[in-house]
C-alpha cells in the first residue's frame, strides 16, 4: 500500500466518523495542517497516532486497511453495528447473547417449557431461538424497558 492509498483510507475513515479535520486534529492535539498532510499523502502518522486515529473514528484499523476477511470481518461488522445502537439496545442485545450462551452450555432440563423468539439475521433472513420459560420474565422486562425509553 502506497502513501496515497493510506491517505485515502485515512480521509475516508474520518468522513465515515462524521468528524471534520479540525475536530479530529483537536482531539489528537495536532494541527489541522498535520491532519491534512496525512490525508493528502504528503506525510504519514506514526503507528501510535494511527491507532489513536482509528480509535477516535470508532473504526477497526484492520478492517479499514482490508487486513481482515471472512468471519473476522463479519464479526467486526457485527460489533460496529451493535456499538452504533443506543445503550439500552446494546444492553438488550448483550442479554439475549448471554441467555443464548447459557442455553448452549447448560444441559437441557427435561419438560421445561420454552417459547420461541424470532430475530433478524445479518443476511436479511429471520431465524428463531428457543428460550426457556424461566428466562421469559427477564427478557420481557428488558424488552419493555427498551420500548418505554
Amino acid at each position: 500500500m502506497n502513501k496515497l492509498q493510506i491517505a485515502a483510507v485515512l480521509k475516508h475513515s474520518r468522513h465515515l466518523s462524521g468528524m471534520t479535520q479540525k475536530e479530529a486534529a483537536a482531539s489528537l492535539n495536532r494541527s489541522q495542517q498535520t491532519l491534512a498532510a496525512w490525508e493528502s499523502g504528503a506525510a504519514q502518522p506514526d503507528i501510535g497516532t494511527l491507532i489513536s486515529l482509528f480509535r477516535l473514528y470508532g473504526q477497526s484499523m484492520d478492517r479499514a486497511f482490508h487486513l481482515v476477511t471472512g468471519q473476522a470481518a463479519a464479526d467486526s461488522a457485527l460489533t460496529r453495528k451493535i456499538r452504533s445502537l443506543p445503550v439500552r439496545a446494546q444492553r438488550l442485545v448483550e442479554e439475549i447473547v448471554d441467555i443464548s450462551a447459557e442455553l448452549l452450555t447448560e444441559e437441557a432440563k427435561p419438560a421445561e417449557e420454552t417459547f420461541t423468539l424470532p430475530f433478524a439475521c445479518m443476511d436479511g433472513g429471520v431465524d428463531q431461538i428457543e428460550i426457556p420459560a424461566s428466562k421469559r420474565d427477564k427478557l420481557n422486562r428488558l424488552l419493555q424497558e427498551h420500548e418505554n425509553k
